[in-house]
């Protein structure tokens, strides 16, 4: 495109004209300077007089747009068969300068979550961008801030619904109903981000621009097996060739694509991957944090069945106090002495109680006592205890049967 600089100079006096930057199917983009504000801006040339209108309403909604991932467009000039737009001026390369050199895959995935945030961003506000490639991805100079440009050709939809397809775009990029010239939709962008998806982690394209428009739209794409299976499998849901069968959103796009990356790089892939991110705190957290599935969660299970064949638990066996147990591991002999001594006692209890005691209550009450003395040298007071209860009870027992059968002898 040959651009008259003195003509253009005159349709923008309060700027300084520098170099051309770079040259499209719609224009041509020129670097420039306000002197005034002492700001840098890129100045694109529109070629196209015939789409004046367009351009007019198209520069209008672009101007309204205010977003981190979206370049700024400062002014509009309308200029007869002039037509220009005054944007931010973005000099660290574009995306496509960055996957020639040595971009990781974690790089690569966070400069489509900053295009989804744009995307969602224009979407919302009835704005196509139908021309979603590495080239109108440009850096921030000096940083690592990513914003989506080149929103000049971009399409307004009447509403929220589709619109009608102008074909216009980069072969190779376009989705099947912009090759075909069929009604547009948020999913044309998102098969367009795809194949930048696709081209950054491959250094390919999903298919040949070469091919017909038959092939185009009807050839499949094939899994990119290089990538890993949760983002393959977010980057072949992008590039389905029926629009439905596509993420529902930009901002899906994104929970999904932060999620697979995770998977596949871990948590700390987006803090590795540098670049300055504006986006949503879901897509942050899901992009960042652990997954936590239903399989990490112990959810309670049926109460289980009482056995009734089951065998009897064991007796509970007796206790010693910790005294007790320290004195039995400290003085084996002294404790062998009290053992011996209680048999001797429980047993003399046993056989003197059992010759004053005739009758089968208070032998066994006095046996119960026997027990309980010989139960607290040897075993231990906790032991000896219920023994000693029970031994009390049937000597009580064996008191009143006694008194009953004097009484009625008498």
């Amino acid at each position: 495109m040959l651009i008259d600089r003195a003509r253009l100079a005159a349709a923008l006096p309060a700027y300084t004209l520098g170099p051309q930057l770079g040259q499209g199917a719609f224009g041509a983009v020129l670097a420039g300077h306000h002197r005034s504000l002492r700001r840098n801006v890129a100045i694109k040339v529109l070629s196209r007089p015939d789409q004046a209108a367009g351009f007019r309403r198209e520069a209008r909604v672009l101007a309204s747009m205010d977003h981190p991932h979206i370049v700024r467009v400062y002014d509009f000039i309308d200029n007869g068969d002039l037509l220009l737009i005054v944007m931010e001026y973005l000099g660290g390369g574009t995306l496509a300068q960055r996957r020639k050199h040595d971009i990781t895959p974690e790089e690569s995935c966070a400069a489509i979550l900053a295009a989804t945030a744009a995307l969602s961003h224009a979407h919302s506000r009835d704005v196509l961008h139908r021309d979603l490639k590495g080239a109108n991805m440009l850096f921030a100079d000096p940083g690592d801030l990513m914003k989506v440009a080149d929103f000049g050709i971009a399409k307004i939809m009447h509403g929220s619904g589709p619109t009608r397809n102008t074909i216009v775009g980069t072969p190779g990029h376009m989705a099947p109903e912009q090759v075909l010239g069929q009604q547009l939709s948020t999913s044309t962008d998102l098969y367009a981000l795809g194949v930048v998806l696709h081209q950054l982690l491959t250094r390919r394209l999903p298919l040949d621009p070469a091919l017909s428009t038959g092939g185009l739209v009807n050839h499949p794409v094939r899994p990119p097996m290089d990538v890993p299976a949760p983002i393959r499998a977010v980057l072949l849901r992008a590039l389905e060739k029926n629009p439905h069968d596509r993420q529902p959103s930009a901002r899906a796009f994104g929970i999904d694509l932060a999620r697979a990356a995770r998977s596949s790089y871990g948590p700390s892939w987006l803090e590795r991957a540098g670049l300055d991110l504006h986006i949503d705190d879901e897509i942050r957290r899901v992009g960042t944090m652990p997954e936590q599935t239903a399989r990490s969660v112990k959810r309670p299970g049926p109460r289980p069945t009482p056995v009734t064949d089951a065998p009897p638990a064991p007796k509970p066996r007796a206790v010693r106090t910790p005294d007790e147990e320290r004195f039995r591991k400290n003085n084996p002999i002294l404790y062998f002495v009290v053992s011996l001594v209680g048999h001797i006692v429980g047993g003399t209890i046993g056989i003197i109680g059992g010759a004053a005691v005739r009758s089968p209550i208070g032998w066994a009450g006095l046996l119960c006592l026997a027990s309980a003395v010989t139960l607290a040298f040897t075993v231990g007071s906790s032991a000896a205890t219920p023994t000693a209860i029970a031994g009390a009870v049937l000597l009580v027992v064996n008191a009143i049967y006694v008194l009953l059968r004097i009484t009625f002898k008498k």
